[in-house]
């Protein structure tokens, strides 16, 4: 019996993977972090702006990055584990960190057979 749930928690982990995403934390609740394909988006929809220093932005060359991020604005940063935003006064230090996501494998619903 107990040979039989390892296979069948073996299938299941086959067929049903976990991913690991990034995630990030520190920042103030107005500012949005995101890794996505390979690229890290910070968005300030904060009514103030955001403090940020230049050398982690990525930019269009011959354009110059600002370090000020105004409201309702998106840059590309570079790829960091952590860094420091400033804004109305304060600092934040935001980390990233790893995190297991379980797949959407198509739960059909079914009740469970006993293989008996």
């Amino acid at each position: 019996m107990f040979s039989a749930l390892l296979v069948l928690t073996a299938a299941a982990a086959a067929t049903c993977p976990t991913t690991i995403e990034f995630g990030f934390t520190g920042q103030p609740d107005c500012v949005t972090v995101a890794y996505d394909d390979g690229r890290i988006d910070l968005t300030n929809t904060c009514t103030e702006p955001l403090l940020v220093d230049a050398s982690l932005q990525l930019h269009t060359p011959g354009a110059p990055a600002l370090p000020i991020i105004p409201a309702n604005t998106t840059v590309q940063l570079r790829d960091l584990s952590f860094f420091t935003l400033g804004m109305g006064g304060e600092l934040f230090k935001v980390i990233a960190y790893l995190e297991e996501v379980a797949s959407d494998c198509g739960d059909t619903g079914a009740p469970a057979r006993d293989s008996g």
